[in-house]
């Protein structure tokens, strides 16, 4: 092999070096970017939750209003 030709080679090596260290640094800030994701995943699963409970109360409370107006409906049409 010729200097220029193991330069060359050498030249190379360095750049699949340089390319191999951006996918590493790649694949790690992709890996941070699920793991955000994630945990915004499970905060809205959590506020869904909440909601879907807030929305059950709500949906009791209402139609224990509607009962009451009933009883005293009948109560005074009774009465």
């Amino acid at each position: 092999m010729t200097p220029e030709m193991i330069d060359r080679l050498l030249l190379n090596i360095t750049e699949l070096l340089n390319e191999v260290e951006n996918i590493q640094e790649n694949s790690y800030q992709m890996d941070e970017l699920v793991k955000e994701l994630e945990s915004k995943i499970e905060n809205m699963e959590s506020n869904i939750d909440d909601l879907e409970k807030n929305a059950n109360q709500l949906n009791d409370r209402f139609f224990s209003v509607i009962d009451k107006a009933k009883e005293t409906i009948s109560t005074r049409q009774v009465g």
